[in-house]
């Protein structure tokens, strides 16, 4: 006859899984000795699946493929089969990418608790280096590629899309096949500190003209100071081409 434990909770490593009993485990029988009727114990197919599901509903991701799968369970583990359906969790709504844990757990007569070890790979195309690239290239559509990669790898970053690499430089040599990150790359710089510039101001319908130095560099777009070499004040302007900055007066 089946003994049942008082309502305890307990958590260990096995196999690789951390687990957390709680009322209604076999006494002394979680692991069996495989003469129990397997009808008895909850099929660890059953509980990898579930774990898989709920990490495959955080990754949806269109266009891109992705691929689950759940640890195997320490074949000795014998856990009471659930009168109800299993449920699945993340702990501490941690998301779930790369590998990672999901909770499944049985809400039934004999309840338990298991964390199952998940391994999440999401392909999908990232832009790459189409040929060695040496340091200061300014990137070219000839000089990328797309490439398929797991995203849950690729802890540096990456970019899906050619035209965010396009005119940018490369602050690092790469090889062939290398994959482009947000950190590996940076805008052409118009205006480096120290340059004699063009600064372009409208004041009442006019464009006025005066001759500047840059305190810092800036590519198109940035917000730069200037010192205005004949009044020797100091302004701000954005950068609109090489060696200008356009100012509001």
């Amino acid at each position: 006859m089946v003994k049942l434990l008082s309502y305890t909770r307990y958590s260990a490593p096995i196999g690789g899984v951390t687990w957390l009993l709680s009322i209604g485990l076999l006494a002394g029988g979680l692991f069996g000795t495989g003469v129990e009727a397997a009808a008895t114990f909850e099929d660890h197919r059953r509980i990898r699946a579930v774990a898989e599901d709920l990490a495959r509903q955080q990754n949806q991701r269109p266009g891109g493929k992705v691929q689950i799968k759940a640890a195997n369970l320490d074949p000795r583990l014998r856990l009471a089969r659930c009168d109800t359906a299993l449920e699945a969790f993340l702990p501490h709504r941690w998301q779930v990418q790369g590998r990672g844990t999901v909770g499944v757990r049985c809400t039934g007569q004999q309840p338990w608790v298991l964390y199952v070890s998940v391994n999440v790979s999401i392909y999908d195309q990232v832009v790459v280096s189409a040929h060695p690239l040496p340091r200061g290239t300014r990137l070219s559509r000839a000089d990328l590629s797309l490439e398929q990669r797991d995203l849950a790898r690729l802890v540096g970053g990456y970019l899906q899309d050619p035209q965010q690499a396009i005119g940018k430089v490369l602050l690092r040599p790469v090889g062939l096949g290398s994959v482009l990150t947000p950190t590996s790359v940076e805008s052409e710089r118009l205006i480096r500190r120290g340059d004699r510039v063009q600064i372009v101001a409208s004041l009442r319908g006019m464009e006025v003209r005066m001759i500047g130095k840059a305190l810092n560099d800036g590519a198109a777009g940035d917000r730069v100071q200037v010192r205005n070499l004949s009044t020797k004040r100091i302004i701000e302007g954005t950068v609109t081409n090489k060696g200008r900055v356009r100012v509001q007066l």
